[in-house]
């Protein structure tokens, strides 16, 4: 079985109700605000780690109090073997509104500065190590994994930079069109469209995989839950098309609760099944 690393944002998302965003200049009433753990990488990590695959988070927090809350929170996940560094000054923060559809925008506050951290990771061809959400000063990590052996996984937003070669690049319609994407830069490429499903492409196939039937009430995180299926299924040696299944059913169960992190893997076998 291979470890699975994450390596992105651990953010805190302070998360506002409203009922439909309003147009430039408007004015939206929010509601229910709560304050929650999240970011992508973190979300993915966490979510791994409640099935059987090794998971490793590699990010970084601020030396403040949302840091310390970040760090304590991290402890709490059973399974998680975090590798989380503390830099001076500020923690990723983000405010997320969801309106009446599920649906989600994001607010960063904060730069991330995960590149001022000392990347001193050993990887080996046992591991997969994932960029979820590609920005290009991941360049010399991405080059250090592959020389290591390791899978290589890496957002849509990668085929922007033709200098990316990576294993499998996968994420939202919303980042990338079809139409962009480079086979000679990433040869299996996995692209969500929310409740449509999900399509693998190829240079030679294209392949439809269904969502799952959900009751939505949140969006936050579906795509970091599907991420974990499709991750779960490679790490245990899962056909690609059985592994996107795995990730369409940790999205449906990510959608019907109220939280940026995905529900556990066995809660998702709960709902919907092995």
């Amino acid at each position: 079985m291979k470890r699975v690393w994450l390596v992105g944002p651990i953010s805190w998302d302070t998360v506002i109700e409203i009922d439909s965003y309003p147009a430039n200049g408007g004015f939206a009433q929010g509601k229910n605000r709560k304050e929650r753990a999240g970011g992508s990488a973190s979300n993915t990590a966490i979510a791994l780690a409640s099935s059987e695959v090794k998971s490793n988070l590699i990010s970084f927090v601020g030396d403040d109090e949302i840091g310390k809350k970040l760090l304590t929170n991290l402890a709490e996940v059973s399974g998680l073997a975090s590798h989380v560094r503390v830099l001076p000054g500020s923690s990723l923060h983000a405010i997320i509104t969801v309106d009446s559809s599920g649906e989600r925008t994001v607010f960063a506050l904060e730069e991330n500065r995960i590149i001022d951290i000392n990347f001193d990771f050993k990887f080996d061809v046992n591991d997969i190590v994932c960029f979820p959400v590609w920005r290009d000063f991941y360049l010399p990590w991405l080059n250090f994994a592959k020389t290591k052996g390791a899978m290589t996984v890496v957002g849509l937003a990668g085929f922007e930079n033709k200098d990316v070669r990576a294993d499998i690049a996968i994420g939202s319609s919303s980042d990338l069109s079809e139409t962009k994407v480079d086979f000679n830069q990433v040869p299996t490429v996995i692209i969500t469209k929310g409740s449509e499903g999900a399509l693998l492409l190829t240079s030679t196939s294209k392949v439809e995989v269904k969502a799952q039937r959900a009751e939505v009430r949140d969006l936050t995180g579906a795509g970091d839950a599907f991420l974990a299926g499709v991750l779960l299924g490679i790490a245990t040696d899962k056909e690609i098309v059985e592994a996107m299944q795995m990730g369409a059913k940790w999205a449906a169960a990510a959608v019907e609760i109220d939280s940026s992190i995905p529900p556990s893997w066995s809660d998702v076998c709960h709902r919907f099944g092995p």
